[in-house]
């Protein structure tokens, strides 16, 4: 068996493939569902059931066309293995909102893969690829629920601008931040 160091060795930052889908899905609502709350109840567990599946309905749906025709970006980073071609660890997307502004969203790291700097090297590789392209601006939400998310990208220079209510069903505050590249 190989330890995430070794694996490491072999990481792969690439864009994303038609072929990656079902492993970006995954990777997404596992992300997201490693940030369920206990005690919650079931009517607040319905509601982020069906965020996560909107999300999954729309955006994940149609990478190519959100993200890759449009502009933008989606990319995955990968390990190879001996008993594996190619497994997704992580992914991130950015989308184009103006000629000059990128929305960074869907950063996710499979757990196991975390606290080890993956999630660092996506964001520069996200922000170095959104300079060479003439972005000026990456901006991103994330709900402030998730803590060591928000933590993570003000210890790599985004500012909080502004929250919001997600919606008034689920009152969930959403941490607005951004960074001029």
């Amino acid at each position: 068996m190989t330890t995430v160091d070794q694996q490491l060795a072999n990481l792969v930052i690439r864009q994303y493939r038609s072929l990656d889908h079902e492993e970006v899905v995954q990777l997404y609502l596992n992300g997201m569902r490693s940030y369920s709350f206990e005690g919650e109840d079931e009517a607040s567990k319905t509601l982020w059931e069906q965020v996560r599946q909107a999300s999954v309905n729309s955006d994940l749906a149609d990478i190519e066309g959100v993200y890759l025709t449009s502009g933008g970006n989606f990319w995955v980073a990968v390990v190879s293995s001996s008993d594996r071609e190619e497994e997704v660890i992580a992914m991130v997307g950015l989308q184009l909102h103006s000629g000059d502004l990128g929305e960074l969203r869907r950063m996710s790291v499979k757990e196991g893969y975390r606290r080890v700097g993956l999630g660092r090297k996506l964001l520069k590789h996200l922000e170095d690829w959104a300079r060479t392209h003439g972005l000026k601006r990456v901006k991103l939400s994330t709900g402030m629920t998730m803590t060591r998310a928000v933590q993570f990208y003000m210890a790599h220079g985004y500012t909080l601008t502004h929250t919001t209510i997600f919606t008034p069903e689920m009152p969930h505050e959403e941490a607005h931040l951004a960074k001029d590249l």
